[in-house]
């Protein structure tokens, strides 16, 4: 038997979304916060408590009935709900993306490293590791830990900025130790003696 809940379907529950309510569990159980999401395969709701310290997650199949309260929230609750807000639907992420995969790829190819795109990600070391979108270290895949650690280590210290020329206010002392430990990192381990 399919609970009303259920029936809803994913419009109404879309609809509840960012509203302060009360959630009445199967078991008697009351919950009070902000709907931040509804599944629409599982009827499953994620609430955020109205202090705001503490997200939880109510099975579809608990739900018994969603009342919403007043819809009046002060700055403080609407600035805890925007950290869970969709983000602009008119802004292109595409370019940001596309921006952020090729400054990876410039710093990659500047650390030597054989690196190629595939799809809307990018291939490191002839397939050993993958970085998919957003490219943060992450988003990094790959069976053999040497190298997949390695590449992570480059990606969390890749420049801030890196718009400005690479080769832009460097001292070439520092340059020249820079490139010995890249090149060592990316060198085999010397086996233990012992």
């Amino acid at each position: 038997m399919q609970s009303e809940w259920r029936r809803l379907g994913p419009a109404h529950w879309r609809a509840l979304t960012h509203k302060r309510a009360v959630v009445h569990a199967r078991n008697g159980d009351e919950l009070r916060g902000f709907i931040v999401t509804v599944d629409p395969v599982s009827a499953s709701l994620v609430l955020l408590d109205l202090d705001g310290s503490e997200v939880q997650m109510v099975l579809g199949h608990a739900v018994k009935q969603v009342q919403i309260l007043d819809q009046n929230l002060d700055s403080a609750q609407k600035t805890r709900l925007e950290l869970f807000r969709d983000p602009d639907p008119g802004q292109d992420w595409s370019l940001d993306l596309d921006r952020t995969r090729t400054r990876l790829l410039d710093w990659i190819r500047l650390n030597r490293i054989p690196v190629e795109t595939e799809g809307a990600g990018i291939v490191v070391a002839g397939g050993v590791v993958t970085v998919n979108p957003p490219f943060r270290v992450l988003d990094c895949v790959g069976q053999n830990q040497v190298v997949l650690d390695r590449v992570q280590r480059l990606i969390q210290n890749q420049p801030k900025d890196q718009d400005q020329d690479p080769d832009q206010d460097k001292d070439p002392d520092q340059d020249q130790s820079q490139n010995q430990d890249q090149d060592s990192a990316w060198s085999e381990p010397e086996p233990n003696q012992n």
